[in-house]
């Protein structure tokens, strides 16, 4: 298979700034996998030219073709993860486990996404930033005390009506599943 060439065209007639055409993409030779998310991706490696393409200072680009911001890959994973916008659908971020690191970023976009009040909004933010970023230095330990904390910050926004009990549901359950997973796993 030869070099694909990355770019964010929508044709051939139209380019936009951080295209590298004609440019070996350093894509996963393996293709289409489980790298975490709804759906399967493939991969950028971590020598890809498309890691931080897209600057995001002093204008923020990383934006679709209509201009609207892209805030998260097509895993979830928050964009950006470095100086810059990765180009595609594949954010690349730095992980002992990228696939449960994507879990927590899940949970991270849906938490984004509530219509709550900024301060419990960011104590839960914060939380799972942080859960993430154990997960991805390869500290399972505190990775999952992070993630129980956010359980028990979720359960009592429940109890004082912030969110209700089906959000509590959907965010403790998904918790819950990467905590055991990470208690699974092997601390490097």
């Amino acid at each position: 298979m030869g070099a694909v060439p990355v770019t964010t065209r929508a044709s051939p007639s139209s380019t936009r700034l951080g295209d590298l055409n004609n440019t070996p993409a350093g894509l996963d030779p393996g293709g289409l996998s489980n790298n975490g998310g709804p759906t399967e991706t493939v991969a950028l490696l971590s020598t890809s030219p498309a890691i931080n393409a897209i600057p995001v200072s002093p204008i923020n680009y990383c934006t679709d073709l209509s201009g609207n911001p892209v805030t998260t890959d097509q895993r979830g994973v928050p964009r950006p993860q470095g100086t810059g916008c990765d180009i595609g659908a594949f954010e690349w971020f730095s992980s002992v486990n990228p696939v449960l690191a994507t879990q927590a970023f899940l949970i991270l976009d849906q938490v984004q996404s509530m219509s709550i009040p900024p301060l419990p909004k960011a104590g839960l933010t914060l939380e799972l930033q942080a859960a993430a970023d154990f997960i991805n230095r390869g500290n399972n330990n505190l990775a999952s005390d992070d993630l129980k904390f956010f359980v028990v910050s979720v359960n009592v926004l429940a109890r004082v009506g912030v969110i209700n009990s089906q959000q509590a549901s959907g965010l403790t359950t998904q918790a819950q599943a990467v905590i055991t997973q990470l208690a699974g796993a092997t601390n490097p």
